[in-house]
């Protein structure tokens, strides 16, 4: 009875989300489209555009004048080769990179470019006209037919698995759509754990369902092409599921991380669809400590030391540009003594973004998701009294809310021990440099840049850094109080601390690419979209391909088979030919 209740409020709450979808989509199109020039958009795809923005028109001129990417008759023969690249996010910047690494990458392999849109992105499938893709797929969700089917599969299937755990497992013709739907559910519902199958969850899952069979069938696998993906997010639905199912019918797969200086992972096997697109090989690790190591210190001290003076760090890239406070440096002596702390040692915990990453790693190693990571912690914190807590929220955490988090639990904890504190986020975040005697982080970057300056760090969970032979992942049975104190006491290697430093210096500056057709740009919706086309214009008909300096490190990454774009200039290596694709 239970999943026949759910399956129909499931009906009841799905069809109200279309009507708010249709609804939405109305007001855009009153908002931003020519109704005049839509009706010949209609009629003729590749010649008009209806986007109201003057800048974005302007933009659509000068690519189309501009013809950067004219393939001659030697690179059109490669007909046998299909690039996929979507758009699935709506931000400008995250469309315009995937379209131009797909046309660098058709330049370099050549193939033809498929666009995969939602269904009535005019602007998305505007801009890739303008580029020369002529094929589009359009995904949009199931008709009302097919969503009663895929709901009533995926009640199904949740019924005979009877557990929430076995539907979070659950594959699909070997798809992860119960990992997908959950990951799903906690970044859209803003809910950061869930115990048992309720509405929501059974409705993503059909989604997912319907989004393995639709990609499934609309990608061509079966003319045995080959074939390309771009794609620069990889997680929840529908991205995971078209990330997934390329790699498992054999496609190979660039996944862009970074801004207008970025680098591109490299995919080429279903083995590594939890291998995270930031997460950098053991192999190019390897030869920057052992050939290259004072170069990565020194460019490591510069970095860092701007970031610090910038008060830059600790800032998550999301909220840079957005965010305008001022942030107040504080001393360790006063910091003490404001917050009345007493002589016992400062441990701080950094908070992670309960909505964000749970799976990029895949299932995860100790917890089911990052609320159940961090609540460990702090029940661990409640009990301890032998040491002082300093408790950092995430830099995003007033961005972008979750329905509930410990925020009430950690104000209790405030009021009922005195040696409990949550750090003030006006000051800052390179103020704990000298305030923390160890530091504690689920999985977060931390792990990697307080050791960089000497302060030991504990890690508990699968991270992009955590295939790295000098990080280890802390078993959560292992930490104790008495483990605790051990690593406060514990000084670190002079070795751990420049292998941490020179990892950072692959992270922020070799796998940084500069490409000269795309502006800087804000990642958040407070992005001004009228300034992003102007500049890119101004990009675009400045072009040269010569000081492109991503386009360069692109085709030495392609010729010399590397797992992800780095700065070859940067370490000049003879006989560079890397293979690193796996961890």
């Amino acid at each position: 009875m239970k999943y026949i209740r759910l399956f129909f409020l499931s009906i009841f709450i799905y069809e109200k989300k279309e009507l708010k979808k249709k609804y939405d989509l109305i007001v855009y199109f009153i908002k931003n489209i020519d109704l005049i020039e839509y009706i010949k958009f209609i009629f003729d795809r590749n010649s008009f555009n209806p986007i109201k923005i003057d800048e974005f028109r302007e933009y659509i001129k000068s690519v189309k004048k501009k013809n950067l990417f004219y393939l001659d008759k030697t690179e059109k023969k490669y007909s046998n080769k299909k690039i996929f690249v979507e758009t699935f996010i709506n931000h400008p910047a995250y469309t315009l990179s995937n379209i131009i690494v797909a046309k660098y990458l058709q330049k370099l392999k050549g193939g033809q470019i498929i666009g995969i849109i939602r269904k009535n992105d005019v602007k998305s499938e505007v801009l890739f006209r303008a580029y020369g893709v002529k094929n589009i797929i359009y995904f949009d969700g199931p008709n009302f037919i097919l969503r009663i089917y895929y709901l009533i599969k995926a009640s199904i299937i949740n019924y005979k698995l009877a557990d929430f755990k076995k539907s979070t497992n659950f594959k699909y013709n070997k798809i992860d759509v119960g990992l997908t739907s959950y990951d799903t559910y906690i970044r859209y519902l803003r809910k950061p754990t869930i115990n048992e199958i309720d509405t929501n969850f059974i409705i993503f899952f059909s989604q997912s369902l319907y989004a393995t069979d639709f990609f499934q069938k609309k990608l061509f696998f079966k003319e045995k092409r080959k074939t390309y993906l771009i794609q620069s997010e990889t997680q929840f639905y529908p991205l995971n599921i078209l990330f997934q199912v390329c790699l498992k019918n054999g496609s190979e797969a660039f996944s862009r991380s970074g801004l207008e200086e970025f680098t591109v992972r490299h995919y080429n096997n279903w083995r590594q669809r939890y291998s995270y697109r930031g997460s950098f090989s053991q192999k190019l690790f390897n030869l920057i400590f052992s050939k290259f190591k004072k170069k990565s210190l020194l460019y490591f001290k510069k970095l860092y030391q701007k970031k610090i003076d910038n008060k830059l760090f600790g800032v998550d890239e999301v909220i840079v540009g957005v965010s305008k406070s001022k942030k107040i440096f504080i001393s360790k002596s006063d910091y003490i003594k404001k917050e009345k702390l007493n002589s016992k040692p400062i441990v701080i915990f950094f908070l992670s973004h309960l909505l964000d990453g749970n799976f990029n790693y895949g299932y995860r190693e100790n917890f089911k998701d990052i609320y159940s990571s961090t609540k460990f912690l702090i029940d661990i914190i409640s009990k301890d009294d032998q040491i002082n807590w300093i408790i950092k929220k995430h830099p995003i955490h007033d961005f972008f809310k979750a329905k509930f988090d410990f925020s009430n639990r950690i104000k209790k904890l405030i009021n009922q021990k005195k040696n409990i504190k949550v750090f003030d986020e006006r000051y800052d975040a390179s103020s704990l440099l000298n305030i923390a005697d160890l530091a504690f982080t689920v999985s977060g970057t931390v792990a990697v840049e307080y050791p960089s300056f000497g302060i030991n760090t504990i890690f508990f969970e699968k991270s992009y850094y955590s295939n790295l032979n000098f990080l280890n992942i802390q078993k959560p049975k292992n930490i104790t109080t008495k483990f605790i104190q051990k690593n406060i006491k514990q000084k670190l290697h002079k070795d751990y601390i420049e292998k941490c430093r020179s990892y950072l210096f692959i992270k922020d500056i070799l796998a940084k690419s500069r490409s000269r057709l795309i502006p800087s740009y804000i990642v958040s919706r407070y992005l001004n979209e009228k300034n992003f086309w102007r500049n890119s214009k101004k990009l675009l008909e400045n072009y040269d391909q010569r000081n492109d300096n991503f386009y360069r490190m692109f085709k030495n990454q392609l010729k010399f088979k590397m797992r992800h774009t780095i700065n070859t200039d940067l370490i000049k290596n003879k006989n560079f030919m890397f293979l690193d694709y796996d961890d």
